[in-house]
């Protein structure tokens, strides 16, 4: 992402799932769960098993102070640290497929930083706070109407967009 900010003939930064099920579906929590479980085990240290989240919380902070347009395509599920990149683009979007939850919680993790100050600045604060302790799923339109998503736009349009965007 630096590179392109600092190339001028990048105009702006997609993002979207590699397919049409997720967004992004919980990688991150699986690769914590097995770092956590390595360091209790002694197989490696503490600065290892917190890097992934010095390198996501790093990232988001990146996104969140882009200097050029950004777009999340936010297609099927869209969960956990898949929000924390989506919803710090400029554009997060949303379609009649997108799930957005933070799931973390209901494992007993908390809500990261991404997310939690996207939560913080919902309309509703009370279902910011809800979103943040139960790890309930929003569907579809739900999500933009909570203001977790900037756009909504049927999911028939997504290609048709991206290609708009790209060309």
């Amino acid at each position: 992402i630096l590179r392109g900010v600092r190339d001028d003939s990048v105009k702006g930064f997609l993002f979207k799932g590699t397919g049409e099920r997720a967004f992004c579906a919980g990688g991150d929590i699986v690769s914590a769960y097995y770092a956590g479980m390595d360091f209790r085990k002694g197989n490696i240290s503490l600065d290892v098993a917190s890097l992934f989240f010095a390198e996501e919380y790093a990232l988001n902070r990146k996104l969140f102070h882009l200097s050029k347009p950004s777009i999340a395509l936010m297609r099927g599920i869209t969960m956990g640290g898949g929000y924390g990149i989506a919803g710090n683009t400029e554009f997060p979007v949303a379609c009649a497929e997108t799930v957005f939850a933070m799931p973390e919680t209901r494992i007993g993790f908390f809500v990261d930083i991404a997310a939690m100050y996207h939560l913080n600045q919902l309309p509703s604060k009370a279902l910011g706070r809800y979103l943040a302790m139960s790890g309930e799923n929003l569907y579809g339109r739900d999500v933009y109407d909570a203001g977790l998503a900037t756009h909504f736009i049927p999911s028939d349009q997504f290609d048709s967009l991206e290609a708009a965007l790209v060309s």
